[in-house]
């Protein structure tokens, strides 16, 4: 029995059961103030570094109403409410309640640290909750590797190819930010790199095991996306 087992045995009866049902309201919500009151979530509400450590603590908690496409088009926000809960549902579905509720809090609580950081150092920051959405991408792509999404609604694409583009944009962001943004996203995504290890750790072993196998799945997927460009697909 892992940790993740031994944890959930002792608290699983804490989790909550609809989680990812809150958590799309939430983003609701966050539309709704975005369309009707822009500047309140901005001013009053985000996940501010100075403002924090100013007392405002409700931002620890507010910072998660904001939807996840600022773009003003309704209708992509609410599909990608409705596709967030699609991913969730199913990870809640392979992993239990428990997990889920584990995984999601640990990236709230990633960006509540790297706020608190940065405010710490006196760096003026705005941490959103993307990062958390994006983890729960991932978390997604690792389990169910070879769903297929529809990029731009008729480009057929593996989402654990979808994965690694997100990922490596990622690490191209990091590299090329500042030193803030390097903390929030390395903080705020602190639940992928941790609680992934944990929960696959025992199909491979240690440390060493693990990422020398996580090596080799990016590199077989590496070359899948090669051979796909090359007219054939290698199984």
């Amino acid at each position: 029995m892992n940790i993740l087992d031994r944890l959930e045995f002792k608290y699983g009866r804490y989790a909550i059961g609809a989680l990812h049902i809150y958590i799309c309201a939430i983003h609701v919500v966050g539309l709704l103030i975005q369309i009707f009151a822009p500047h309140l979530y901005f001013q009053h509400l985000a996940l501010d570094s100075l403002m924090l450590l100013r007392g405002q603590v409700w931002r620890i908690f507010t910072f998660l109403f904001f939807p996840p496409y600022s773009g003003g088009f309704i209708l992509i926000s609410a599909l990608i409410i409705h596709v967030y809960y699609t991913l969730s549902a199913s990870l809640i579905m392979v992993w239990g309640s428990f997990k889920f509720n584990l995984y999601l809090f640990t990236g709230i609580l990633g960006h509540i640290v790297a706020a608190v950081v940065l405010g710490l150092l006196g760096i003026p920051a705005r941490i959103y909750p993307s990062y958390l959405m994006f983890s729960i991408f991932i978390a997604y792509s690792l389990t169910f590797g070879d769903a297929m999404f529809f990029l731009f609604f008729f480009i057929p694409i593996r989402a654990k190819y979808l994965a690694l583009f997100e990922i490596a944009l990622y690490i191209y962001i990091f590299i090329h930010s500042d030193f803030a943004t390097r903390i929030s996203i390395l903080l705020s995504l602190i639940n992928v790199i941790l609680f992934i290890y944990l929960l696959y750790k025992g199909r491979y072993g240690g440390f060493k095991n693990f990422f020398n196998q996580l090596k080799r799945e990016i590199s077989n997927s590496i070359n899948d996306i090669k051979n796909i460009f090359r007219g054939g697909y290698r199984r």
